[in-house]
């Protein structure tokens, strides 16, 4: 509803650092790709707030945002690598479409690679509806592909096949949790820069300076804090709150001003004065 984004707007501007204009802006380029993802515009503000304190603002804090919702749908190999280390199974924020089938699944590998692997779709349907893992339901994917591959797979086509099934897999994600995501990190104890390394690795290292520059060194290796926690004093009723706020001082005087003077009218009124005064002026 429009007052709760009258208190979402209210609680930003109090808790960032930049300018509200700096949120809107970064809203711009992070609002349209995660809408059809479920996620919640106050875990949204939350994130932004965390960047937004690490002196990450604007456009770049909504590219960033973008990039780690679209990193968490679709990770990179490293990234990949890293939720491997960290014993972090990434089918557990995501949650999968129905529509994905293996007959598409062929189809799309016909197209990308010129082969037909029809005889093996009942073995690849039964990957895609075991309920295994992300890592797992790929890794069983690329497996049953590479042993039906027509000759010897180059390592071209493995690591192609390999980047194929993971977008592949990442197009029936429907709905992601990140905030589960990131309170998984949180008990990890991933840092700001491991953090950014996952979502946002061909700018990590800059970014992570820039935090370093505006919060200090330390600031930079501490343990992630979690967006959610960024959002622990809103509350309902803060916009109406600001207004009040608004009406104090001058304001305020104004406003009492005018209510007396409208009270003494409708005083004036009620006893008649009024309309002896217009018969007067009529008589004249």
């Amino acid at each position: 509803t429009f007052s709760y984004l009258a208190d979402l707007a209210q609680y930003v501007s109090q808790k960032a650092p930049g300018t509200f204009n700096d949120f809107v802006q970064a809203m711009k380029y992070v609002g349209p790709s995660v809408r059809a993802l479920g996620v919640d515009i106050k875990w949204l503000a939350g994130a932004y707030i965390m960047l937004d304190k690490a002196g990450i603002r604007n456009a770049e804090a909504g590219t960033a945002l973008r990039s780690m919702f679209k990193h968490l749908v679709q990770p990179t190999l490293s990234a990949r690598g890293m939720y491997a280390q960290l014993g972090i199974d990434m089918a557990e924020f995501t949650k999968r479409s129905d529509k994905v089938t293996a007959a598409q699944l062929v189809k799309r590998i016909a197209v990308e690679f010129g082969k037909d692997f029809s005889t093996i779709g009942p073995e690849l349907q039964r990957i895609l509806d075991s309920g295994d893992g992300a890592a797992e339901m790929q890794a069983a994917l690329i497996d049953a592909i590479t042993r039906a591959w027509d000759g010897k797979m180059k390592a071209q086509d493995a690591r192609k096949l390999g980047k194929f099934v993971n977008n592949f897999l990442s197009s029936a994600v429907a709905e992601i949790d990140p905030e589960k995501w990131i309170k998984a990190l949180a008990e990890k104890n991933v840092t700001f820069g491991q953090f950014l390394q996952l979502v946002e690795p061909r700018q990590a290292m800059r970014l992570r300076n820039l935090m370093a520059e505006t919060l200090g060194e330390d600031a930079a290796l501490r343990a992630l804090e979690t967006p959610i926690a960024q959002m622990e004093g809103f509350r309902r009723g803060l916009a109406d709150e600001a207004a009040l706020k608004m009406m104090q001082g001058y304001p305020a005087a104004i406003a009492k001003l005018t209510a007396a003077w409208h009270t003494f009218i409708e005083t004036l009124d009620k006893s008649g004065v009024i309309d002896r005064l217009a018969d007067g002026l009529k008589a004249l």
